[in-house]
């Protein structure tokens, strides 16, 4: 049962990668939908670096009628220019809205790399440290027994702080009007191991980081985010999603019942994870977050080989970053 949109980016050479590092890109394939999907950007780039539309058209189309989802838009990214974007499906499929590219959705867990680029700003800034305990900054944050927490803890979950404990948070229905009253949900709970010792994915990890963010900036999470993010990469038509408020062009939830038709799913309220899934955004938006951080428009280059180097917690996969999963091989392999 799909609760919430996922999201998937593509590139038709990896990026996110230590040993390719944001050198080698040719195409960045974004993909936007409400339920989970894997293209391949070969699919709609030529080997000579030409866009068959039509092509691109027809594979947006091919997905729609697979029936596992009701909307999706997708676009491409080549040699600093949105040369492709399109919607296919439908915004809501009710009253028979089609899907564009203007399509504003959430954009689930990428909201933790934009979160992880705000904290390495404020790093290079020296209002904080990577190796500074949480306390530092949120006093109120109980110690645990199991270890001290540190940022970086947070930024590749080894924290130790644990994931969703029922349904109920995961798709929450309650409204928590500042990080602080969303972390305190799971502040007192113990921890999964001791911090720094191994790997466990947690979304509630950079609601911290988020609360750290604000302490550290003297701005709400929100605006800070506008002002050195979105700003700063041209991303216009992104923000938090605010619970109850209209938005132009929104796409709304479904889910497929026990008869495989797809319904109304419920609205849930995300600010128990504003940091870490949270945020709403367009297919193109997402293209300019991802040309931000190859021009290094966010930190320089020497903080984005940090960011993108593995930290060594993941033991099995896709090693983990600073807020990015690694994919890629070395160049000698």
């Amino acid at each position: 049962m799909i609760k919430t949109p996922y999201y998937c980016f593509m590139k038709e050479n990896i990026s996110i990668t230590k040993y390719k590092v944001m050198k080698t890109i040719k195409a960045f394939l974004v993909c936007i939908f409400t339920s989970t999907l894997f293209l391949n950007a070969q699919d709609v780039a030529s080997a000579k670096g030409a866009i068959p539309v039509d092509q691109a058209d027809a594979l947006l189309e091919e997905c729609i009628n697979f029936k596992e989802l009701v909307g999706m838009s997708a676009g491409i990214l080549k040699d600093n220019e949105i040369v492709w974007s399109k919607g296919a499906g439908f915004i809501d499929l009710e009253n028979k809205v089609p899907a564009t590219n203007q399509m504003v959705h959430r954009t689930a867990s990428i909201s933790k790399p934009m979160t992880a680029f705000a904290i390495l700003q404020l790093f290079e800034q020296k209002k904080l440290d990577l190796e500074d305990p949480i306390q530092k900054y949120l006093p109120d944050f109980p110690v645990k027994k199991e270890g001290t927490i540190k940022i970086k803890h947070l930024m590749n979950h080894s924290s130790g702080i644990k994931a969703y404990k029922t349904g109920s948070e995961a798709y929450s229905l309650v409204n928590y009007p500042t990080l602080s009253s969303a972390i305190d949900v799971f502040k007192n709970r113990s921890l999964n191991h001791k911090p720094g010792t191994d790997y466990k994915y947690t979304t509630y990890g950079y609601v911290v980081l988020g609360a750290i963010i604000e302490k550290a900036s003297g701005m709400s999470y929100r605006d800070y985010m506008k002002k050195n993010i979105w700003d700063v990469a041209g991303m216009d038509n992104t923000d938090v999603e605010v619970f109850g408020k209209k938005y132009p062009n929104k796409s709304k939830l479904y889910v497929k019942n026990e008869e495989g038709q797809f319904e109304l799913d419920k609205f849930t309220d995300l600010s128990i994870k504003v940091p870490g899934g949270g945020i709403q955004s367009t297919v193109e938006d997402l293209l300019k977050f991802g040309q931000a951080v190859l021009e290094n428009k966010f930190v320089s280059a020497n903080t984005l080989e940090m960011m993108v180097s593995d930290t060594g917690v993941k033991k099995r996969g896709n090693p983990y970053g600073l807020g990015w999963y690694i994919y890629g091989k070395k160049e000698d392999e």
